[in-house]
């Protein structure tokens, strides 16, 4: 990666970095440039914001790389917690979100984000997330059902059968 594609995909790459953080849950670690050498030539918004990807690409380099078979999109926590409570099993899934809580000033702002939901705290309401960002860094954190319903995240909820 060059330095201006480096920096670009450090703001932009939060689906990428989850995809490449599944892979290695899955035993398949891979690092940003070899992810990026792999797929960039398929994915045409590289070529002004390296690292951005839509759903639709994500859910193929998921394919293409064999991490799960199946993908169900659920669009808000009630449904989640129908969907596990009918006794689905959730192995991984991408959350999406679309609002964020400025630390600055409390306000919800527009934010499209990224994270990987790894399971559930036992005994709290929590989910835990790997959250990736934009310097480059990633770190496990947890958010309650209420604060993602607020963020009005969806979630692709990925297994293999």
């Amino acid at each position: 990666m060059t330095s201006e594609q480096r920096e670009q995909w450090n703001l932009y790459s939060c689906v990428p970095r989850c995809i490449i953080a599944l892979a290695a849950l899955r035993g398949r670690a891979m690092s940003d440039e070899q992810f990026a050498t792999q797929f960039a030539s398929q994915i045409p918004e590289w070529k002004t914001r390296y690292g951005l990807m839509s759903v639709s690409d994500a859910l193929q380099v998921i394919a293409d790389l064999e991490l799960a078979t199946h993908a169900v999109h659920i669009l808000d926590v009630p449904s989640l917690q129908r969907f596990m409570n009918e006794g689905h099993m959730l192995d991984y899934a991408l959350v999406i979100s679309h609002r964020h809580r400025s630390l600055q000033t409390d306000e919800l702002t527009e934010l499209h984000h990224c994270r990987l939901l790894l399971g559930f705290q036992p005994e709290t309401p929590h989910l835990v997330l790997h959250n990736p960002t934009q310097d480059g860094n990633s770190y496990i954190t947890t958010e309650t059902s209420e604060s993602l319903t607020e963020q009005q995240a969806e979630f692709i909820v990925l297994y293999r059968r």
